[in-house]
C-alpha cells in the first residue's frame, strides 16, 4: 500500500493549490469584448486555440466562448486545420461536462474534416475521443470499433503516438464478456499495454508512460495479482504527487482503491484493506469534483459504497450508493443516449453519401475518358499501339498474379507444416504424459504391492540364513527396479512442471543431474517472471532437457550453465558447457532426432538458434523464442 508520506504530500499539495483553483474565473463577457475586437487572420485564431490549453478545466464557459468564436471565423476563411482543432476542443470540453450528444457531434465534425484533408493525427485523436464517450456510456462494441479504426489509420501513417494510445485503450477496454478470465486473456491485455508503454518510452512521453503504468496495475489487479499492482502504483506515486499532474490523480487514486478492495475480498473480507480502499476513494472524490472528472467521481462513489457495506457502515454505504445512482441515471439517461445515437447515425449516413458521391464522380470521369479514347483511336496505328500496350500490361499483371499466388501457396505450405509440427509435438507430449501416468500409477503400484506381499510372506516363513540373504537381495533388486521406474516416469513428464511451473521444474531437473553425477550444473533466471502458456512451458522444458542431455552424452563437460531470460516479448534460452565442442557444419547437415525436435519447437514459436562451438573449446547454444 502507498506510504503515509505520499498521502501527506498529496494533501499538502492540494492545500497549497487551493487558492489557485478557488480564484474567480475569467469573466465571459470580458472575453467576448476582447475577441470581438481582434483580427480574424489564421495566426490570431491559432494563438487563441493555444491560449485555451492554458485555461483550467473549471473554466468551461470561457473555453466554449473562445472555441465558438474560432469556429465561426475559421468557417468564414475556410481554414480547415484550425476548424478541426476547434471542433476537437469543443468535443473534449463537452465530454468533460458530460454533454455527450454535443461531444459526439463535435468529435464527428473534427473527424469529417480530418478525413477530407488527410489529417491523420486529428482523425486518430477524434476517434479516441469518441471511444471515451462510448466507454463512459458502456457501449463496449462501439468503443472497440473506434479504437480499431483509429489504430488502422495510425499504422497506415506510422503515427507512433496514435498506435501506442490505441494499444493502451485496447488493453484496458477489452471486455470480459466473451473473454473469460484465463491466462491467455490476461496475457493478451498485458501485451497491448506493454506495447503502448514501450512506444511511450521511445517517445519520452512521461505523462503517458505513467498513465500506461496505472493501466498495467489495473489489469494486474483485475486478474488477482494484487501485490504486483500495488508495487507498480508505489513506484509511480511521485509522478502523480507533482502539482502539474493533478489531472491524472483521480485515476491513480481510484485504481489504488479498487486494488485494495479486491485484495480485501481475496483475503476473506479483511477489513484493513477495505479501510485503505475507502481512504483512496475519498482522496479521489474531491479532486475529481474539482477538475470535472465525472467518470472517476462516479466510480469512486460506487466502489466506496460496497466497501462501507462490508465494514458495516450502512449509513455511508447508502449515501454513496445514492449519489452514484443519481450520477449514473444522469449519464445514461434514455434521452442522452438517443441523442448520441442519432448524431452518430447522421454522421455515418453522411459518410456513406460522400462515398457514393465520390464513386459517381469517378464514374463520370471514366465516361469522359472513354469518349476521348474512342475519338483518339481513329487510325489503325493507334489501335495497334494500344493493343500492344494492353497485351503487355496483361502479361505483367499475369506475372504479378502468378507471383502473388506462389507467395500464398508458400505461406499456406508453411502454415500447414507448422500445424503438422504442432500436432506431432503435442501428440508426443500427450503420449509421454499417458505413459508416465501408466508407469507411475499402474506398474509402480503393482510393484509396490508385490514388495509388500513378499515382506509379509517373509514374516510367515522359516528360512535358512542363506535363503534369507537371497530373499533380502531380491527385495533390494525390487526396490532398485521401482526407483528406475520412477526416474523413467519423471523423465517422460516431470511432476514439478505440472504442479509448480517451469522455473521449479527446471531447477528440479538441474538439481537431479547434479546429485546423480559429478557435473557442476548452474541454473539461472534473468528478468521478471511472467506467465506463459502450457505449450510454451512444456516446449521450453523439452528444449533445455535435450540440450543438457546432449552435453552429458557427447560433450565430456565438467560444468554446464543453463539460463532462462524473460524479456517483454521473447524468452531467451542459453546452455553453455566447457566440453570438447564440435563442428557446427556437421550439425547443420546431419541433424539427429534430438536436434530436429529442438528445431521443430523453435520454429513453432518463430524463434532462432545460434550455436557457438569449436573443437576443444566448449559449446554455447543461444535460443530466442517469440513467446
Amino acid at each position: 500500500m502507498l506510504s503515509v508520506k505520499y498521502i501527506f504530500t498529496v494533501i499538502t499539495v492540494l492545500f497549497l493549490l487551493q487558492p489557485v483553483f478557488s480564484q474567480p474565473l475569467i469573466n465571459v463577457d470580458s472575453v467576448k469584448q476582447v475577441i470581438d475586437n481582434k483580427p480574424t487572420d489564421t495566426n490570431t485564431l491559432r494563438q487563441y486555440l493555444k491560449y485555451i490549453d492554458t485555461l483550467s478545466t473549471t473554466q468551461t464557459e470561457t473555453i466554449f466562448t473562445i472555441a465558438k468564436w474560432v469556429i465561426a471565423n475559421a468557417i468564414k476563411d475556410n481554414a480547415n486545420i484550425i476548424l478541426a482543432d476547434a471542433y476537437y476542443i469543443m468535443g473534449k470540453t463537452n465530454l468533460m461536462v458530460e454533454n455527450f450528444p454535443d461531444a459526439t457531434k463535435y468529435y464527428n465534425q473534427a473527424l469529417l474534416i480530418a478525413e477530407k484533408n488527410n489529417n491523420y493525427k486529428m482523425a486518430v485523436k477524434s476517434l479516441i475521443g469518441l471511444q471515451s464517450i462510448f466507454k463512459t456510456t458502456n457501449n463496449i462494441p462501439k468503443t472497440i470499433e473506434c479504437i480499431v479504426q483509429a489504430k488502422t489509420i495510425a499504422q497506415k501513417n506510422n503515427y507512433l503516438w496514435g498506435i501506442a494510445q490505441c494499444n493502451y485503450y485496447l488493453g484496458v477496454t477489452l471486455p470480459d464478456v466473451g473473454f473469460p478470465k484465463t491466462k491467455d486473456t490476461f496475457l493478451m491485455r498485458i501485451k497491448y499495454i506493454k506495447n503502448a508503454l514501450d512506444t511511450f518510452i521511445i517517445l519520452k512521453d512521461t505523462p503517458q508512460i505513467n498513465v500506461a503504468y496505472v493501466g498495467l496495475a489495473e489489469r494486474y489487479s483485475g486478474y488477482g495479482y494484487y501485490d504486483s499492482a500495488i508495487n507498480i502504483l508505489n513506484s509511480i506515486a511521485p509522478f502523480y504527487l507533482l502539482p502539474q499532474n493533478q489531472k491524472y490523480l483521480p485515476t491513480f487514486y481510484f485504481i489504488s482503491g479498487i486494488t485494495h478492495y479486491r485484495k480485501g475480498r481475496s483475503e476473506n473480507n479483511k477489513h484493513v484493506y477495505f479501510k485503505e480502499a475507502i481512504k483512496y476513494f475519498n482522496l479521489c472524490i474531491p479532486i475529481a469534483q474539482l477538475i470535472n472528472d465525472s467518470r472517476n467521481l462516479m466510480r469512486s462513489y460506487d466502489w466506496a459504497a460496497y466497501a462501507y457495506e462490508i465494514l458495516g457502515d450502512y449509513k455511508n454505504a447508502f449515501l454513496y450508493e445514492k449519489i452514484y445512482t443519481n450520477m449514473a441515471d444522469s449519464i445514461g439517461s434514455e434521452t442522452n443516449l438517443k441523442a448520441m445515437a442519432d448524431i452518430q447515425n447522421k454522421y455515418e449516413r453522411e459518410k456513406k453519401d460522400r462515398e457514393i458521391l465520390q464513386l459517381n464522380t469517378v464514374n463520370q470521369n471514366k465516361s469522359t475518358l472513354n469518349k476521348i479514347f474512342i475519338g483518339s483511336t481513329i487510325t489503325l496505328f493507334i489501335l495497334a499501339l494500344l493493343g500492344y500496350k494492353n497485351f503487355s500490361n496483361k502479361q505483367k499483371l499475369a506475372q504479378q498474379q502468378q507471383q502473388l499466388q506462389q507467395q500464398q501457396i508458400t505461406q499456406l505450405q508453411k502454415e500447414k507444416q507448422l500445424l503438422a509440427i504442432d500436432a506431432m509435438l503435442k501428440g508426443q507430449e500427450d503420449e509421454r504424459s499417458r505413459i508416465a501416468k501408466d508407469l507411475h500409477d499402474g506398474l509402480g503400484g503393482m510393484l509396490s504391492g508385490t514388495k509388500l506381499s513378499f515382506m509379509h510372506m517373509k514374516e510367515n516363513l522359516v528360512l535358512t540364513n542363506e535363503n534369507a540373504i537371497l530373499f533380502d537381495q531380491s527385495l533390494k533388486m525390487l526396490d532398485n527396479t521401482m526407483g528406475d521406474l520412477r526416474k523413467v516416469a519423471h523423465n517422460l513428464m516431470p511432476e514439478a512442471l505440472v504442479k509448480f511451473g517451469l522455473q521449479d521444474a527446471l531447477k528440479d531437473f538441474c538439481n537431479g543431474i547434479k546429485s546423480a553425477s559429478n557435473l557442476g550444473i548452474n541454473f539461472q533466471v534473468v528478468g521478471d517472471n511472467r506467465p506463459l502458456s502450457n505449450t510454451a512451458d512444456v516446449f521450453i522444458y523439452r528444449i533445455i532437457q535435450e540440450l543438457v542431455n546432449n552435453c552429458i552424452k557427447h560433450a565430456q563437460a565438467k560444468n554446464i550453465m543453463v539460463q532462462l531470460a524473460y524479456q517483454p516479448s521473447t524468452i531467451g534460452i542459453t546452455v553453455d558447457d566447457d566440453g570438447v565442442g564440435f563442428d557446427k557444419n556437421n550439425v547443420q547437415t546431419n541433424k539427429g532426432a534430438g536436434m530436429q525436435n529442438i528445431q521443430y519447437r523453435v520454429d513453432y514459436f518463430n524463434g532462432t538458434i545460434d550455436i557457438d562451438s569449436t573443437n576443444t573449446k566448449g559449446t554455447s547454444f543461444n535460443i530466442d523464442l517469440k513467446v
